[in-house]
């Protein structure tokens, strides 16, 4: 998790202004991390092609957007 705390003279100094939780993104990681290793295992087996190792590297670089 994320805080962000106030150093200003608006709010109280010490102020939390925003929790932000990232662990719904670091488990999208993980997963993401997860499936590249299996993938690049069965590409090193010959099982499926470099460019579908690529492609899941691809798909970890980009977020998919929200329903």
């Amino acid at each position: 998790m994320l805080t962000v705390t106030v150093q200003s003279s608006a709010a109280a100094s010490g102020t939390v202004l925003a929790t932000i939780d990232d662990r719904e993104a670091q488990v999208g990681m993980q997963h993401a991390q997860t499936q590249i290793e299996r993938t690049r295992n069965l590409q090193g087996k010959g099982f499926v092609s470099k460019a579908a190792l690529d492609a899941r590297y691809c798909r970890r670089a980009i977020p998919k957007r929200p329903a």
